[in-house]
């Protein structure tokens, strides 16, 4: 529900019609998009756009752009958008389409500059700094014309001062407007405000109120902070069976795989970075898949065992690095469950017996969410 409520705030548009001699053709241009025919649609698209009919560019946008989701159960129609796909065409026709008032254009082009993404073009235009500003400028014009998503970053780029101050209580109203249009991302946004006591008076009460509403719509990590709510007896009684429900839930949902790819993420940072940056993205890398880990994630578990294996980032253990490469043997299947069982043996050969067993016992002790003070700890 939450992915159609966002797909559907990203087509919505705020604009003037089409003139009454394009509107006939606009109609059909549309339906051939929404049927998936695309390159007709394109075709469609492309002479009322330079008519500057506003719709037609912002869908003519949509096509071009590298994010646009590739159909590759059509082979001959994914080879068509990766011939296409290019991100200063979209720019380009976004912005023709945003400077009419279209509210999904502009919404889309300050996306772009956000993101620093695709052919880097805006780097090279523009520089890194300038890009925020235009992607401030892009979103403010958009979230005044109510699009929830729009308020969401420009109430994410206040929050780090992106283009702009840094402004908790700017944040605070940009989170609100979107929250109360339904954005589950702005509510658990917002409840982390008032959780924090960031641009506004702390109120665990409050932070449960709107954790849960993003609960509501199924968004893992509001499951996962509301856990942390029901561990730590904030604005609920301390309940520890209902903070491993909910930390159970947030695993079974997606929270644990975006765990695990945050710690890819900070692995890969940490190559290009100087050494004081460097040593804190490995911390972070080890803090995430140690997270994921406990969460019940197959691969966090086996570059776990890894890194207490080889002492990597943490101390050596093998007792933690057999536990942890044994509970992934078990989860993974193919090759993978070969490398952890690998490991598993590798570990057990530097080990007494006594340290095999404590090892096998605690593999055997261990419950997704069991540990919720380590579950806890990396976002404390």
């Amino acid at each position: 529900m939450r992915t159609l409520i966002i797909s559907l705030a990203l087509l919505v548009a705020v604009t003037s019609p089409a003139p009454a001699e394009y509107e006939n053709q606009l109609e059909e241009a549309l339906a051939e998009y929404e049927k998936g025919y695309y390159s007709t649609a394109f075709n469609k698209f492309l002479p009322l756009a330079k008519q500057g009919v506003a719709e037609a560019q912002h869908h003519l946008a949509l096509m071009y752009d590298t994010e646009h989701p590739v159909p590759e159960d059509n082979p001959g129609l994914a080879n068509w958008f990766r011939l296409i796909q290019n991100d200063e065409e979209a720019e380009k026709w976004y912005r023709k389409a945003a400077e009419q008032g279209h509210v999904g254009a502009q919404f889309k082009i300050g996306h772009m500059y956000n993101s620093l993404r695709g052919a880097l073009f805006p780097i090279r235009l523009y520089g890194y700094e300038n890009n925020k500003k235009r992607a401030v400028r892009w979103f403010r014009l958009a979230a005044e014309q109510g699009h929830p998503q729009a308020q969401f970053k420009l109430g994410m780029l206040y929050l780090n001062g992106y283009g702009v101050p840094k402004d908790y209580v700017e944040a605070v109203k940009w989170y609100r407007k979107a929250a109360e249009q339904g954005l589950a991302d702005a509510q658990n946004r917002l409840a982390n405000m008032y959780h924090d006591g960031l641009g506004l008076p702390k109120d665990y009460g409050q932070a449960v109120e709107w954790y849960r509403k993003a609960v509501d719509q199924d968004l893992a990590v509001a499951q996962y902070n509301l856990a942390g709510m029901y561990w730590r007896g904030h604005g609920v009684p301390q309940d520890e069976a209902e903070a491993k429900k909910w930390c159970r839930k947030a695993a079974a949902n997606s929270f644990a795989a975006e765990q695990y790819e945050l710690g890819l993420t900070f692995k890969g940072f940490a190559a290009d970075a100087d050494e004081t940056l460097r040593v804190q993205y490995y911390s972070g890398t080890v803090d995430f898949f140690r997270l994921a880990a406990e969460l019940g994630h197959g691969e966090a578990q086996m570059r776990l065992a890894g890194h207490y294996g080889l002492g990597q980032w943490v101390p050596m253990d093998h007792v933690l690095a057999y536990m942890w490469a044994n509970l992934a043997a078990a989860r993974l299947s193919g090759e993978n469950a070969e490398l952890a069982a690998a490991a598993r043996h590798a570990a057990a050969g530097l080990m007494t017996a006594a340290q095999i067993a404590e090892a096998q016992k605690l593999s055997r002790e261990w419950r997704v969410c069991g540990n919720l003070g380590v579950v806890f700890a990396v976002f404390q």
